[in-house]
């Protein structure tokens, strides 16, 4: 089964007028799910900064629908680019608030679910979404996932954004637009937790064609094991390479690349990358021209692709990601879910958007046949920031 249809299942999207909603000072009554839901009729406009970009453009307005950014994101209120974008912004705030563990622990839920779980904001419910949070928790036991409502008003949800900013005060301090709009996002939306035990997961171990990267496995390279070579970039230093999975390196420092011994230069365990130098590099036909997505989250449902070193080229779809997106805070991993399309082999290859985005990186899939089926992936500009990478 897919996220989407699980998520579906036991968090269903609801049409109707139910519910009130605490606002810091007093409730008010809200529809949910009748129109796309951001932002809250009568709120304040957002400022959202445009994404980094080499050129200078307006910041997208959120809450005025004459207003539109520059950058090409668009109106909150009619493009499904933005609901992602403050739906995120939602559960960053969300899951580091005391009311989130509170609510937690009403259902049972276990002290890692609320703290070291893997957890992933997953759209679903059709064209005018409902963007969940599911947990994967190491202690459930149960055969049946656990699901939860929040119900958080403003003082809740500034509690969390100071939480937030205080993992990184240097980036967040011109992020205040994230507490707004996750103010916006309560009053206008109902927002879920689902805890499921996680699935069995199976490692998958860019140039076009594919570069595969060879490794020493501990029976020498005879029975090496085999990954893909994610884009090609330079680094600081000036030295021209491509990055890989670091777990397909089983611990080694060398690689071969297109025949050649070539050097691990660095290497990022939390972004489980590493970046191999490849001396004379003839620079291939490239794809993912358009540097790593950064200052936006992906859209939900949107069309990517990756070529890996045994899959070749495929096509696929965004399914989820990560609660902190876009923000590349200290030891977060963050990671970006599609259908699971990958297979061994496939570890390290890059997932492209279709305005030609390096949105990730292959790092595992879940076990063939497990009950909740998907692909991750290592969000790309972690990576690009962990070796200090330029496109080429």
């Amino acid at each position: 089964m897919e996220l989407s249809q699980m998520m579906d299942e036991y968090l269903p999207v609801k049409r109707t007028w139910a519910g009130r909603v605490g606002g810091g000072g007093g409730t008010a009554p809200r529809p949910r799910y009748a129109k796309p839901p951001f932002p809250t009729p009568g709120a304040p406009p957002i400022q959202i900064p445009p994404p980094h970009s080499k050129k200078s453009s307006p910041p997208i307005i959120v809450g005025d629908k004459n207003v539109v950014g520059a950058s090409g994101l668009g109106r909150i209120s009619e493009v499904p680019d933005n609901s992602s974008l403050v739906a995120t912004a939602f559960w960053q705030v969300a899951i580091r608030s005391p009311a989130f563990r509170k609510r937690l622990s009403t259902v049972k839920a276990s002290q890692g679910a609320a703290n070291s779980a893997e957890r992933f904001v997953i759209p679903h419910g059709g064209p005018i979404p409902r963007y969940d949070l599911i947990i994967f928790d190491p202690m459930h036991r149960k055969t049946e996932p656990v699901t939860a409502t929040l119900e958080m008003n403003a003082n809740d949800l500034r509690q969390g954004f100071r939480r937030l900013r205080a993992t990184n005060p240097a980036a967040l301090r011109q992020h205040s637009w994230i507490q707004d709009a996750a103010i916006s996002a309560s009053l206008s939306q109902e927002f879920g937790v689902m805890i499921v035990a996680p699935p069995p997961i199976q490692r998958t171990w860019c140039p076009t064609p594919p570069w595969c990267v060879e490794s020493q496995s501990g029976s020498g390279w005879l029975a090496c094991s085999q990954s893909t070579a994610g884009v090609v970039a330079r680094n600081q230093n000036n030295v021209i390479g491509v990055t890989a999975a670091l777990h397909a390196l089983n611990g080694f420092k060398t690689a071969v690349i297109k025949g050649q011994t070539c050097k691990v230069v660095s290497e990022d365990p939390i972004s489980d990358s590493c970046f191999i130098e490849v001396p004379k590099c003839q620079i291939p036909k490239m794809i993912g021209t358009a540097g790593p997505l950064r200052g936006v989250t992906p859209r939900q449902y949107a069309p990517v692709s990756f070529e890996g070193a045994t899959s070749v080229l495929k096509h696929t779809i965004v399914t989820g990601w990560s609660p902190d997106l876009p923000n590349v805070l200290p030891y977060s991993q963050l990671k970006v879910l599609t259908k699971p399309d990958t297979n061994p082999g496939d570890s390290g290859a890059a997932l492209i958007d279709q305005d030609d985005h390096i949105l990730g990186f292959s790092f595992y899939r879940t076990g063939f046949g497990a009950l909740i089926e998907f692909a991750t992936w290592i969000w790309a500009d972690s990576v690009f920031q962990a070796h200090g990478l330029a496109h080429i």
